[in-house]
């Protein structure tokens, strides 16, 4: 009975997992239409090119970030899809494109901070602003392009502006 019951639990955790599979794409190349598709096209360049500099962007706070001591946790795509909703665009009463989430601490509990990539630099400003508007004693806010860092922390705020 013990063996069936681990059999069906295993079964059922491999099922979990596979549906859960968070890869994007699925393997799915892009498929291009005929020559009419050229202004098409070089709007995915663009955006391409965007996405580029975001990862850079990330990127280099990142590194400044982890030689202060942070220990970084991204967010999946749900939760980045309920932060965007809930804590950004409903919290701000603005409309703005969360790409890419972290969550970093120092020992667990010393200083903490949200790394924020936005779609665009001006979507990371419309953000900032609206954090400037609202009343939020202490709150630090650092942006570096369409990549911004909130925190509590003046320590952190210096490395970032160093």
């Amino acid at each position: 009975m013990k063996k069936a019951f681990y059999l069906m639990l295993m079964s059922l955790l491999l099922f979990v997992f596979v549906a859960c599979d968070t890869t994007e794409g699925g393997g799915k190349g892009l498929i291009v239409g005929d020559e009419t598709t050229t202004e098409s096209q070089e709007t995915t360049t663009v955006a391409q090119e965007t996405t580029t500099a975001a990862v850079v962007n990330v990127t280099s706070v990142k590194s400044i970030l982890e030689a202060e001591g942070y220990v970084f946790e991204q967010r999946d795509q749900s939760s980045i899809d309920y932060y965007t909703e809930n804590a950004v665009n409903a919290k701000y009463s603005i409309s703005v494109t969360i790409t890419d989430l972290y969550v970093a601490y120092v020992n667990t509990s010393e200083r903490w901070l949200e790394l924020i990539a936005f779609s665009t630099t001006s979507q990371a400003d419309e953000f900032v602003a609206a954090v400037d508007e609202l009343d939020t004693t202490g709150l630090l806010v650092f942006q570096q392009g369409e990549v911004v860092v909130i925190t509590y922390s003046e320590a952190t705020i210096t490395a970032l502006n160093s």
